[in-house]
């Protein structure tokens, strides 16, 4: 004999009574709605059961569709850096060239590289 909850009074009554003791509510009415809520439940815990691999596959799919789209609306720069930032490298690089002891022809030759590559970068 189980027991269960009356849906008027939400007194305990008996599964096999006809009515509720305590307030006369007909118990035959809610043993219908606990079997349908039961009912309810296992299907509910079948479905959840069964798709749990779903979850697996899914959420990296999505977050990998997800990185794709915001890099493309982003446009990620295959060359490295902005224009000032490969501009300092240029700088720093050429500034140590010609510290070093470069004799004057070299020293000329060396900064019209230093010119051109600082030209190919705003391109």
């Amino acid at each position: 004999m189980t027991m269960i909850i009356c849906s008027e009074c939400h007194g305990n009554v008996s599964d096999t009574a006809a009515t509720c003791p305590h307030c006369g509510a007909p118990v035959a009415i809610q043993l219908g709605a606990t079997a349908s809520a039961q009912d309810t439940a296992s299907a509910d815990r079948e479905k959840a059961g069964s798709t749990w691999w779903k979850w697996v596959i899914g959420v990296p799919v999505g977050l990998f569709v997800l990185f794709i789209v915001i890099g493309l609306a982003g446009g990620w720069n295959t060359q490295a850096g902005s224009y000032s930032s490969k501009a300092a490298r240029i700088d720093a690089e050429c500034e140590k060239m010609l510290s070093d002891s470069v004799p004057g022809t070299q020293r000329q030759m060396t900064r019209q590289v230093c010119d051109k590559m600082k030209a190919d970068a705003r391109k």
